[in-house]
């Protein structure tokens, strides 16, 4: 099953930075992420993976 960000924005009435059609498949560790996947951040110690993440 796959969802854009701007259905997955709208589900939990959140903003998008960036591409609101962009397809989303999978969900993924942040650290494991690629290209397709979702990932949620709430640790600092993680922060070091928004920069290099696919997701």
């Amino acid at each position: 099953m796959q969802f854009t960000a701007q259905q997955i924005a709208a589900l939990i009435q959140g903003k998008i930075e960036g591409n609101p059609g962009a397809t989303i498949s999978h969900v993924a560790k942040i650290e494991e992420a690629a290209d397709g996947a979702l990932s949620f951040v709430a640790n600092p110690k993680y922060e070091e993976y928004l920069y290099e993440s696919k997701a």
